[in-house]
């Protein structure tokens, strides 16, 4: 019984095995018989398809047959009518495009020109202002300079007027001297100037060397010999650097001053005094001045007196010549102001020399004819001024009158050198201090103190000094 219900059951999954078998075939050709429908219905309309491009390619070749035909059947003239028509239209439209080009340039060219021109008057007035801005700087500026100008010139005409009013007390009515006096102001301001240089090496163009052998030196000044033009000589050269601001600032009146009285020339050979000493040239620089003049001895007046290398006769002589040389200058308006000891020097003859015109000025104002005061000194140098007499330092002074006191003094100094044997170098330092009680000669006291007096309405005149028994006994 288990056994035949067995068999039934696998009987049964067997046929429905068999069904679903047979099921699947069918559906396997119905999907078959579809897909051929498919490419049967695709061969269509592929053929279709075909066919009508065939047909449209057919139309389209009858309509291009029939154009070109319809073309060749037109008249030319027609065609050339057509062409110059599209030409002249066509042209038309360039023309109103460039017009309208044009006239869009134009537009904007005004535009722009507009903006240029409202920045350019921007500009303009910026420029205007700036300008003006500037101009009244500069005209303030010119207004502080010309007050400033103004105001210096005020100043120099009120000391100048201050200077003119000091007139020297010199009593010289004569008016041809003073005549003479002008025409020697004219002379000496026509002289040409020393020739400034840069440096040394400028005088090579003069033809001038310096043989760089030293003749004598001292602490301001040393003396070399050398050659000008040819000419053997000796040049003196004076460093500025240790000198004062006014000596720096006069050093050039009174190197013009020792060039116009030492000179010489083809026309007039000779020296103007037989004390001075003959200058060649004078060259200035920035550091040095540089003097070439004759050849002289070594040794000056100070130097000889010390020595004892001189006499009482000598030396009053020596003075009397020296003595002409000052009353020469001061008859010119010119003042020495630097009459000492180491002024005085000699030529290879023995002949007295006046030298030192480092001082040197004049003291006549052409324009008033007057002879004029000296500004005073604004400080006194141990050494190199205690020549001068107190009122140099003070005011403003007579220079005639203080070239009288140094020319007292050193005949006081000298005197005592060579007759004094008492006299000590602490004398000499302070030879300022005036003891007359140590001069024993009468004649010579009488001379000091006739002018080395402080009282100036006392002390002697110049030209009244050759006068003195001194000189005439």
């Amino acid at each position: 019984m288990a056994d035949s219900d067995g068999e039934e059951v696998n009987n049964n999954s067997s046929s429905q095995h068999v069904t679903i078998i047979n099921n699947n075939h069918s559906n396997i050709h119905r999907e078959l018989a579809k897909n051929e429908e498919y490419e049967k219905a695709l061969t269509k309309f592929e053929q279709e398809e075909a066919e009508q491009r065939k047909n449209f390619e057919k139309k389209l070749t009858d309509k291009r047959t029939m154009l070109i035909q319809t073309t060749m059947e037109e008249d030319l003239p027609k065609i050339k009518a057509r062409c110059e028509a599209e030409s002249f239209r066509q042209k038309k439209n360039v023309d109103e495009e460039v017009e309208k080009l044009i006239k869009s340039m134009r537009e904007q060219f005004a535009l722009q020109a507009e903006q240029m021109r409202t920045e350019l008057g921007r500009k303009i007035e910026q420029m205007i202002q700036a300008k003006k801005q500037k101009l009244e700087q500069d005209k303030q500026r010119l207004q502080a300079m010309l007050d400033n100008e103004l105001e210096t010139k005020r100043k120099l005409f009120e000391a100048e007027v201050e200077r003119l009013n000091r007139v020297t007390t010199v009593t010289n009515d004569d008016v041809d001297r003073r005549d003479f006096v002008k025409k020697i102001m004219v002379n000496y301001k026509n002289f040409p100037d020393p020739k400034n240089l840069a440096d040394e090496s400028g005088m090579k163009r003069y033809q001038v060397t310096i043989n760089k052998q030293s003749i004598w030196a001292g602490k301001f000044c040393i003396i070399y010999r050398a050659q000008y033009q040819s000419q053997s000589c000796y040049v003196k050269i004076v460093v500025l650097t240790d000198r004062s601001v006014r000596y720096k600032h006069h050093v050039n009146q009174s190197t013009k001053i020792r060039s116009f009285l030492c000179r010489t020339t083809p026309e007039q050979p000779e020296l103007q005094h037989e004390a001075f000493v003959r200058v060649y040239d004078i060259f200035i620089t920035d550091l040095k001045v540089y003097t070439f003049m004759e050849e002289c001895d070594s040794q000056n007046l100070m130097q000889r007196a010390r020595k004892g290398f001189i006499s009482m006769d000598e030396l009053r002589k020596q003075m009397f010549i020296i003595l002409s040389a000052l009353e020469y200058m001061h008859q010119r308006a010119f003042a020495h102001l630097k009459i000492r000891g180491e002024s005085i020097i000699f030529d290879n003859n023995n002949n007295v020399k006046l030298a030192g015109f480092g001082n040197a000025a004049t003291y006549f104002d052409s324009n008033t004819e007057k002879f004029l005061r000296l500004p005073p000194f604004d400080s006194k140098h141990r050494l190199l001024d205690n020549h001068f007499p107190p009122e140099v330092f003070e005011e403003p002074f007579d220079p005639q009158l203080a070239d009288v006191y140094s020319f007292g003094l050193l005949i006081y100094m000298m005197t005592n050198f060579v007759s004094n044997k008492k006299f000590t170098r602490e004398d000499w330092r302070y030879w300022t201090i005036i003891k007359l009680d140590s001069i024993s000669d009468e004649k010579t006291r009488s001379l000091i103190h006739a002018t080395t007096n402080l009282n100036l309405q006392k002390r002697s005149k110049l030209f009244d000094i050759r006068k003195l028994p001194y000189f005439t006994q």
